[in-house]
């Protein structure tokens, strides 16, 4: 990083003196969380899921399309479950 001395703060977390953008920034996490579950590969004709979180998404052009729900409470527990339902 760019600052030559981080003080005896630098390990907590809050406005001043290290952390300022986090905060201004923070509002940022989850919808680029949410935009990044699944992805599509139309080449492969496949779809990719990458984060276990709760989530649905409706998927088009893969395969005819579909509905897919993903069941979980990770990393609480490490189960999941896939609910797909084609249209």
């Amino acid at each position: 990083h760019v600052w030559t001395h981080d003080g005896p703060d630098a390990a907590m977390y809050g406005l001043v003196p290290n952390y300022e953008c986090c905060t201004a920034n923070m509002h940022q996490g989850y919808p680029k969380l949410i935009s990044h579950l699944f992805f599509t590969d139309l080449a492969a004709n496949a779809v990719i899921s990458t984060i276990w979180a709760p989530s649905t998404v409706s998927i088009q052009g893969v395969g005819g399309g579909a509905d897919i729900e993903l069941r979980t409470e990770y990393p609480f527990d490490f189960s999941v479950e896939y609910v797909i339902k084609n249209p």
